[in-house]
């Protein structure tokens, strides 16, 4: 074949013919794209899956979900987006995951795990509704079923006669090890029966000639099902990237390492995330108090403020966009109860090429408005060693909020400081202006003061490592300045907000108040370099800002 078949003709292949296709693609579309290792992996592992269910299926009219969505590259390749697929998860290009603007055949967007049963549920029901004869396939991995949402679809969905097959992809691959009872139990028939949906067996999912009739037989109920489908991941040889710097996830594991082994009392509870946490050397030294709950946030939430309850010092890591699913949690479990845990939000701020679906874009506005919350942003591994410090002695839940950024200069291992809270640290004294940020984004801050200050113009600089409480003392000095610019990588409603409000609270009216931050729009994939650029919250752009105010 010299180039991959659409759709239509794909369904018009004999089966050693698909065959072909499918070693072609394993072969091509890794040639396609610069990926991620683990993205590449998920999507090969199923190939032929893929060319099954769009053989057996008549998409885009019959609705096919992929849970996560990270193992759509094929599903991409085959429905019309080969020629575009070389600008994957680049600025302007398609996206990494499936999204429902992109593509027809796109029937639902994904990004985070654990929603296919409930969107392909929402969809069945409505064709039911309009009387349309449409098929629905949700297809979720074991790791994405280790997610309370999607317990409550199953629960809800064997309540119901709705036209679903859920493809229970089995290849035992997760971003880290499964955990829980049901990936240990082998009883998969006896669990769905309990639920009331249908249990179909399991398949070869690499045999094409077994795959398709059992697919269409899967097919040809109509009532709530699962087939599980064995599949084996495929291996690809990647070179090792070279980092410089120590990545914030890095200095925040080796910090964990070292308090671990100065406090007996800490417990460390992870969704899932253990090695993008940084947490596998200390899991491998304290296995017992290293507890990964697999894609629960919300239990995370709450089984750590239980462990604070009975008198423990847990540590929380959360994605920041994950941490959007723990909300309730964190307000009504441990903020109102006003619990000790310190909340760890990593990957705040632009994430890069994961695009909106994954960026830590809201955390600051939906954590300040919480009661209770101590709030920090440290711009440099010595500040995040620090605050984890503080925050293990503060009687009340504590957040430490770090980008995924490569740390500059910084002595991995040393002593930890206790910090006095909500203080700001005032880096440069100026006049005039006062660029007022928070986390990295005072490096940025810092570095465009020091190019006015080589052309001779002096602006202060102050870094608000406490987001919350504001260091009211330092923010009264600093009415002296005309300006306040404020540096931040989060949307509206994070210190931008908090620091109106203070100015329209105090009456200092002779402060004007201008902002930087990231757009009100879910901002798409790209580097964050590139982002940035484009969204003027680059150096340059700060720099051309700063003179603009100075000349008013």
């Amino acid at each position: 074949m010299s180039k991959f078949p659409s759709i239509s003709e794909l369904r018009s292949l004999s089966i050693p013919e698909l065959e072909e296709l499918a070693d072609q693609l394993r072969t091509e579309i890794p040639k396609l794209t610069k990926e991620k290792k683990g993205h590449m992996e998920s999507s090969l592992s199923v190939t032929e899956l893929t060319i099954a269910l769009h053989y057996s299926l008549n998409t885009p009219q019959d609705a096919l979900i992929w849970d996560v969505g990270h193992q759509a590259y094929v599903h991409k390749v085959l429905t019309n987006r080969s020629d575009e697929f070389k600008t994957n998860r680049q600025l302007g290009g398609i996206s990494g995951f499936p999204r429902m603007a992109e593509s027809e055949f796109d029937a639902f967007g994904t990004g985070h795990s654990s929603t296919s049963i409930s969107a392909i549920s929402g969809m069945a029901m409505e064709n039911r509704r309009k009387g349309l004869p449409n098929r629905h396939v949700a297809v979720i991995g074991d790791g994405a079923l280790t997610g309370g949402m999607a317990y409550e679809a199953l629960n809800f969905l064997g309540s119901t006669q709705l036209n679903v097959l859920i493809v229970l992809n089995d290849n035992r691959k997760a971003i880290d090890a499964n955990v829980g009872a049901l990936h240990e139990m082998e009883s998969y028939p006896e669990f769905f029966k309990s639920l009331n949906i249908q249990y179909l067996g399991e398949v070869d999912g690499h045999d094409l000639k077994f795959l398709l009739p059992t697919l269409k037989n899967a097919l040809s109920y109509d009532r709530p099902r699962v087939l599980r489908v064995r599949t084996e991941s495929t291996s690809l040889e990647v070179e090792p990237s070279f980092k410089a710097d120590l990545p914030f996830h890095e200095v925040f594991g080796q910090a964990v390492k070292e308090l671990l082994g100065k406090h007996e009392d800490i417990t460390v509870i992870t969704p899932a995330m253990l090695s993008g946490a940084g947490l596998k050397a200390s899991k491998e030294l304290y296995p017992a108090r290293i507890i990964d709950v697999g894609i629960a946030e919300q239990h995370a939430a709450t089984f750590a403020a239980g462990i604070a309850a009975a008198g423990g010092r847990p540590i929380l890591h959360l994605y920041s966009t994950f941490a959007q699913r723990a909300y309730d949690q964190i307000i009504h479990d441990i903020a109102l109860q006003n619990l000790p845990v310190t909340i760890c939000i990593d990957r705040a701020g632009l994430v890069g090429a994961d695009g909106p679906t994954h960026h830590g874009a809201f955390d600051l506005a939906f954590l300040s408005a919480i009661p209770n919350l101590i709030i920090t942003s440290p711009r440099n591994g010595v500040e995040l060693r620090n605050v984890l410090h503080t925050g293990l002695q503060h009687n009340g839940p504590f957040v430490v909020r770090y980008p995924r950024d490569t740390e500059a200069r910084f002595d991995a291992e040393g002593k930890f400081d206790t910090l006095e809270i909500g203080k700001a640290i005032s880096l440069k004294e100026g006049a005039k202006l006062c660029i007022m940020s928070t986390g990295t984004m005072s490096r940025r801050a810092l570095e465009v003061a020091e190019k006015l200050e080589g052309e001779g113009v002096n602006v202060g600089v102050m870094h608000h490592l406490f987001v919350t409480p504001l260091d009211k003392a330092a923010l009264s000095a600093a009415s002296k300045y005309n300006h306040w610019l404020v540096l931040e990588d989060s949307s509206r409603g994070g210190l931008t907000s908090l620091l109106s409000t203070w100015l329209h609270e105090q009456r200092v009216d002779e402060v004007r108040l201008s902002s930087i931050h990231l757009p009100h729009e879910f901002v798409e994939h790209g580097t964050v370099e590139e982002l940035h650029l484009k969204h003027k919250m680059d150096s340059r752009s700060v720099l051309e800002k700063c003179k603009e105010l100075l000349h008013h």
